[in-house]
């Protein structure tokens, strides 16, 4: 009788799951790529199990892993009303990836800041820093979001809380590189520029048109995406400035109400005028 070690099958279950797990990834990624929205949906939840529980590219440069997490955030245009549903899958996966598989954390917020900085532009002179028109785009007579910008940021700053939350426990504090330092500052840095810029300003500083506008016509419906879209920015802030020191500083205190009242005016003219 043939009698396997420990170590054994160890190796065969490793060796039978990487043999899976080719074919696996070959059959999602047709699926990506497919024009059904549901089988696009699963592709992308696919890939994220396979991060999160498989541990693949932890191992990999910085610069492989990122481009290998690109290729899942690319815009399919077969269907723009499909890409929010997919991007929405996307980043709610993120970020369950990012709490449960640590060594990626790294990864997807470097792919995520990189994305979030082509939808905006924190120049002093800018009011409104969120590049609205490359949100949307048009479809027929229909208009409709391309970039869900709210889950963007709600999915960056959730990664950045489980990577605070993970040197704290764990005390670390030089076990990053360089590279990973700046990527750091900067998301820093444009949460708390989209925070000084949006938490004070008037509805006239957003460059959402006149929310009045009839809905009927392409600028009216572009408005109303427009409006759905920053809603949706002020959710991912809030979150941001209340996961970052907002019950123990009253400045940061002073900002989350700020966002609340500024977004609730957001949402009351928007009512108004529907």
């Amino acid at each position: 009788m043939l009698v396997h070690s420990s170590s054994e099958y160890s190796c065969l279950s490793s060796r039978s799951t990487s043999l899976l797990r080719i074919p696996l990834i070959l059959i999602l990624r047709k699926m990506l790529f497919s024009r059904e929205v549901e089988s696009r949906r699963v592709a992308v939840q696919g890939f994220i199990n396979i991060l999160a529980q498989f541990r693949v590219m932890g191992a990999l440069p910085s610069s492989q892993a990122s481009f290998s997490f690109f290729f899942y955030i690319e815009p399919n245009n077969h269907n723009a009303r499909a890409n929010i549903i997919v991007r929405r899958t996307l980043y709610e996966g993120l970020s369950d990836v990012a709490k449960s598989n640590v060594k990626l954390v790294h990864n997807i917020m470097e792919l995520l800041y990189q994305h979030l900085s082509t939808f905006i532009d924190i120049k002093e002179e800018i009011l409104n820093p969120v590049k609205l028109h490359k949100t949307v785009t048009t479809q027929g007579e229909s208009v409709v979001i391309l970039e869900p910008l709210g889950e963007l940021l709600l999915c960056l700053s959730k990664c950045k809380s489980f990577h605070d939350n993970r040197r704290t426990s764990r005390g670390m504090d030089d076990d990053e590189d360089d590279d990973f330092v700046t990527t750091l500052n900067g998301i820093c840095s444009m949460f708390d520029s989209l925070v000084e810029k949006l938490a004070y300003c008037d509805l006239d500083d957003l460059n959402i048109g006149n929310i009045s506008c009839s809905s009927a016509g392409a600028r009216g419906k572009t408005n109303i995406m427009y409006v759905e879209v920053m809603i949706g920015v002020y959710d991912g802030l809030l979150h941001w400035v209340f996961c970052n020191d907002a019950l123990q500083s009253p400045d940061k205190m002073k900002d989350l109400i700020a966002l609340f009242k500024t977004q609730r005016k957001i949402i009351e003219a928007n009512e108004r005028e529907t």
